[in-house]
C-alpha cells in the first residue's frame, strides 16, 4: 500500500544520513513520502502513534520555517490524539520558536504563551569591518545612487540581488537599515524572509514594514498590512505576471469595477504610484469578499488571491468549514492550488504579527489565529 511504501523511506538511505543537508529534490522527495504517510497514520489507519514519528521527520528534513513548523505541529497533535500530552508539548515547543509562522503560531496558542513582537532593535553587533565592506559593495553604492535620482524600478533589481546576496547576521541586520534609510519596506521584507531561509532567529521589526492607511479604512488596517506585506512587499510599482498592479496588487478589471462602486474615477496609473488610491481600493475589495463570506477571514483572504468563483468551488468539493463541515486548517491544506493554499497561511500570519505592532502591548486576542480561523478552541 502507499502507507507501507511511505512509511519505510528512510529505508532507501544509508544510516546516519541527515536528509537536511541533501539537495532540494532529495528533500521534496522526502518530504512529499512523510507527509503521506503521517496523513494516512493519523487520519486514515488510526495510528496516532506512528503518525508522530513520521510528521516529526517530515519537519527535521526540510530547512525552511514553514515546512519544520507544520511537521511539528502536527506531530504535537498526533501525540496529544495518542495520549501523550509531554511530548506533544515538546513538539509544539519546537514549532512554537518561529512566532511569525502560521503552524508556530498555533503551537503557541496550544502551550498557552503569548504572541510576541518582532524584536524592535537588531541584536546583532555589527564591526566596523562589516559596515565598511557593506558600504563598499557595488549593489549598495548602486541602489543609493538610484534611489536619488528617483529610478525606482531600476532601483528594485539592485535591492532584489542584494537581498539574494545576504548570507551573514551582519549581511541582514545592514541591509534592513539601508532599507528605513532609502524609504524601501520592500527591502525589509525581503531582508527578513532570507533571514528566516537562513535559520536567522531573530524576526525583526524592519521585515513587516508599518504604512498610513486611508482615511475611514483604520479597521482594516491589520489586514492591508498582512495582504500587502505578501502581495508585493510594500513595493508600490509592483506589477505581476498577471497585469496586478500595486501595493495590494489589483487586477485593472477589479480596480475598476470597486471604483465604480465607490464613485471613484478609475485611474490605472494611479495604481502604481498613489499608495493611498491602491490601498483604498484594495481594502474594499476584501471588505467586500469578507462580508460576502460571512466574516470568514480565511476564505475571504482566499478570494481575494483566487476569486470568489474558485472559493466557491472547494467549499461545494472539500466543506464548508463555517458549519462544522470541515476544521478549518484542514480546508485550507485541502486547497488544491499551492500558490492560493500558501497565500492563505502567509497573509494569516502576517495578521498576526501586525496585530501585535498595532497594539502597544501586544494582539488583541488571547488565540489571535484561531480566532481568524474562527475557531473555537486556541490552536
Amino acid at each position: 500500500t502507499a502507507y507501507n511504501i511511505a512509511r519505510q523511506l528512510d529505508d532507501a538511505f544509508p544510516s546516519g544520513t541527515v536528509i537536511r543537508e541533501t539537495s532540494l529534490a532529495v528533500r521534496d522527495d522526502y518530504t512529499s513520502l512523510a507527509w503521506l504517510a503521517g496523513q494516512l497514520a493519523y487520519r486514515d489507519l488510526r495510528r496516532p502513534a506512528e503518525a508522530v514519528r513520521l510528521y516529526r521527520a517530515y519537519g527535521e528534513a526540510a530547512r525552511s520555517a514553514q515546512t519544520r513548523t507544520k511537521g511539528f505541529y502536527w506531530a504535537g497533535r498526533a501525540a496529544l490524539a495518542a495520549g501523550d500530552s509531554g511530548t506533544a508539548n515538546a513538539h509544539f515547543g519546537d514549532a512554537a520558536q518561529h512566532y511569525d509562522q502560521f503552524y508556530g503560531q498555533l503551537a503557541l496558542e496550544r502551550l498557552n504563551r503569548p504572541q510576541p513582537k518582532p524584536a524592535p532593535n537588531p541584536t546583532i553587533q555589527v564591526s566596523s569591518d562589516e559596515r565598511r565592506d557593506f558600504e563598499d559593495d557595488r549593489l549598495v553604492r548602486a541602489a543609493r545612487a538610484l534611489g536619488e535620482i528617483g529610478a525606482w524600478r531600476e532601483q528594485s533589481l539592485f535591492l532584489r540581488a542584494l537581498a539574494q546576496k545576504a548570507t551573514s547576521p551582519a549581511d541582514h541586520v545592514l541591509a534592513g537599515k539601508l532599507a528605513s534609510q532609502i524609504g524601501r519596506p520592500d527591502l525589509g521584507v525581503m531582508i527578513g524572509r532570507s533571514a528566516q531561509a537562513n535559520s536567522l532567529d531573530a524576526v525583526e521589526v524592519s521585515g513587516f514594514p508599518t504604512v498610513r492607511v486611508p482615511a475611514g479604512h483604520e479597521s482594516n488596517w491589520t489586514f492591508i498590512h498582512a495582504i500587502t506585506r505578501q502581495e508585493s512587499q510594500f513595493d508600490r510599482q509592483a506589477i505581476s505576471h498577471a497585469g496586478a498592479r500595486g501595493m495590494m496588487q489589483l487586477m485593472p478589471g477589479t480596480a475598476r469595477e470597486v471604483a465604480g462602486k465607490l464613485g471613484m474615477s478609475y485611474d490605472a496609473g494611479s495604481l502604481t504610484t498613489d499608495t493611498n488610491y491602491n490601498m483604498m481600493l484594495g481594502s474594499t475589495y476584501f471588505q467586500q469578499m469578507l462580508r460576502y463570506f460571512g466574516g470568514s477571514y480565511p476564505l475571504a483572504v482566499a478570494a481575494y488571491n483566487a476569486g470568489p468563483g474558485n472559493v466557491n468551488k472547494w467549499l461545494r468539493a472539500n466543506g464548508d468549514p463555517r458549519n462544522g463541515g470541515i476544521e478549518m486548517i484542514d480546508w485550507i491544506e485541502a486547497i488544491p492550488i499551492f500558490e492560493t493554499k500558501n497565500y492563505v497561511q502567509r497573509v494569516l500570519e502576517n495578521a498576526v504579527v501586525y496585530d501585535t505592532l498595532r497594539d502597544g502591548s501586544g494582539s488583541r486576542q488571547q488565540a489571535p489565529l484561531s480566532f481568524y480561523l474562527g475557531k473555537r478552541t486556541p490552536g
